[in-house]
């Protein structure tokens, strides 16, 4: 009885809430049909920027010795296998990582610190928005649990990942058991992805926009959405907001769809926006996050022609009699 219980009670929950929440989204398909066009152009153009930095990162950790052209076309390819699969966040890089070296070794070291690397504007700016709000400098929530709490959970991952190098150091000696083998390579790799994603934090290189592009235009792209539909929240907790509510788009669905736009639209419901005004929001947030990448990668991975130089060779005599085209070249 109390196991049917348990599970016949967050059902009821979730449909008693889904009740409770209609009369606050009765009015989102209006609010879509009457949404801005230019507020939702500008979105567009927000997540193609926001494409531009995620190549520019993306050539920062694989594209080292890499023609500009290859790196900017497998940087967008890699973008919109991370928009769509399952795990994307992790999958991409690491089918980045192996395109790019087949040194097995190097995979998932260069996949982790491009994972660090596109996430630390995240979690720096989660610490800072939420520091800012509970001083007052920014318009939104005061409270601590909505504020100092993330914060403080950002810096303590901010520095624990700093500090892993320090922590998990060589060993020369290897566990005997498998089990300690095995965590031992774990933490080498931790350390060397770690260590790399140091290595390529260098003032000097132009291309550490990339991962401040990547994230401060995505961003964007949920403020727009809801510029198109007259409605506006405090920065602060559309910053917040973000971080916190892509947590959903951890579930191991094709896109995060359904999770990502849960947690999105909660975490904003959460820090006091109207539930009719995120739902619409976040719903063509995602949309065109979706969209914009799946098309940029889809553009990469047409193979163009080369164009045949008019001096080009002369028809090959094949030895029978029958004569052959010279064969096509084509541009990867």
């Amino acid at each position: 009885m109390s196991t049917l219980a348990s599970r016949v009670g967050p059902v009821a929950l979730a449909v008693i809430a889904g009740f409770l929440a209609l009369p606050a989204l009765a009015g989102v398909p209006q609010r879509l049909a009457a949404g801005c066009g230019r507020w939702i152009a500008i979105g567009a153009l927000f997540e193609v920027l926001s494409a531009a930095g995620f190549v520019v990162a993306f050539s920062l950790s694989f594209g080292s010795g890499s023609a500009r052209r290859a790196s900017c076309r497998m940087g967008l390819r890699v973008l919109a296998l991370a928009t769509v699969v399952p795990g994307g966040a992790l999958l991409g890089p690491a089918l980045g990582a192996r395109i790019t070296d087949g040194r097995r070794g190097r995979v998932a070291t260069r996949a982790l610190a491009f994972i660090l690397l596109t996430n630390m504007p995240d979690a720096v700016a989660l610490a800072a928005v939420g520091v800012a709000l509970r001083m007052h400098l920014l318009s939104g929530p005061r409270s601590a649990g909505l504020t100092l709490v993330p914060a403080a959970l950002a810096a303590v991952l901010l520095i624990g990942v700093a500090s892993l190098p320090f922590w998990l150091r060589a060993r020369p000696e290897r566990p005997r058991h498998t089990l300690g083998r095995r965590l031992a390579r774990a933490g080498d790799g931790l350390r060397e992805g770690v260590t790399a994603a140091q290595a390529l934090l260098d003032p000097r290189d132009w291309r550490l926009v990339g991962p401040l592009a990547y994230y401060a235009f995505d961003n964007a792209v949920l403020w727009a959405a809801f510029r198109a539909f007259g409605h506006s929240p405090p920065l602060g907790v559309i910053a917040m907001a973000y971080v916190i509510g892509q947590l959903g788009s951890l579930l191991p669905v094709p896109g995060g769809i359904g999770g990502a736009e849960a947690g999105l639209i909660g975490t904003l419901v959460l820090y006091g926006t109207a539930a009719g005004p995120a739902t619409a929001a976040v719903l063509v947030y995602r949309a065109i996050t979706l969209a914009v990448p799946l098309a940029l990668g889809a553009g990469a991975s047409v193979r163009r022609r080369r164009p045949t130089p008019a001096s080009g060779p002369s028809p090959i005599a094949a030895p029978a009699g029958r004569i052959y085209d010279a064969p096509s070249s084509y541009g990867v």
